[in-house]
């Protein structure tokens, strides 16, 4: 009886990839192997639109904990949190300047960039779309580009195709204290979801912390990020994709 289940089962594994078309190479078996490493590089972006979701302090919150587990060093556009953190991070306005210092390697894998509103600036056309060469190159240089966004759903679906993860913040009131609550989504694993009508990503985790003052205080949530890069239209240089 066990030996005509065992048949049965490779019968119909058989019978599925020949319907299938799946061919398993089965000399492949005696080849050296080796183990995927997955990386967790690429863009990062925070989501909401009103300045109480909690959303630059989640963002702060998560680049902190990154510095000190990885000893990196922040590359940002936010003055008010370069103003309070001088130690660890480094004002650049113009994305150009730091794709330029990248591509120099006056920045290496030890820079992290938060770069406030930058989705914003490709859908007002303020930065060159030539852009996204650079940032579909993070994996491969080492790179977490952290940003956020006001309407997730008025962003390109081809911007959003570039997120790695994408996080949907609020924020609530408990216990006299502030708690902040965050939907992390998948943004490689966007589909098409026709009741919807919209492409939406599965939610991977959700977390739940209660604010911390200290970050809170080391920024200004009033801050007007200056996203007038009109002077860097056209980039002092091409860069190419090579993906």
């Amino acid at each position: 009886m066990g030996k005509f289940f065992i048949i049965l089962v490779i019968l119909i594994i058989v019978i599925y990839l020949w319907k299938n078309r799946i061919v398993f190479r089965i000399d492949t078996i005696f080849r050296k192997g080796f183990r995927r490493f997955k990386d967790s590089y690429g863009v990062y972006c925070w989501c909401r639109k009103t300045t109480e979701t909690g959303k630059t302090l989640s963002v702060l919150d998560w680049l902190l904990e990154k510095v000190k587990k990885t000893d990196k060093k922040i590359i940002t556009n936010v003055k008010s949190f370069y103003e309070s953190h001088k130690d660890i991070c480094i004002y650049e306005k113009s994305f150009y300047n730091i794709i330029e210092k990248f591509e120099n390697e006056d920045y290496k894998r030890d820079y992290i960039i938060f770069y406030d509103e930058l989705f914003t600036m490709l859908e007002k056309g303020k930065l060159n779309k030539s852009i996204l060469s650079f940032i579909s190159q993070l994996r491969k240089r080492g790179i977490y580009l952290v940003t956020t966004v006001q309407e997730w759903l008025e962003i390109n679906v081809t911007f959003r195709r570039y997120c790695r993860f994408y996080v949907d913040c609020k924020m609530y009131d408990y216990f006299g204290c502030s708690w902040a609550v965050n939907k992390i989504h998948d943004g490689y694993q966007m589909k098409w979801n026709n009741l919807e009508n919209e492409y939406e990503s599965p939610i991977i985790k959700t977390t739940i912390k209660k604010c911390s003052k200290a970050i809170a205080d080391s920024y200004d949530t009033n801050e007007v990020i200056d996203t007038d890069n009109t002077e860097d239209i056209t980039p002092k240089k091409k860069y190419y994709s090579h993906a």
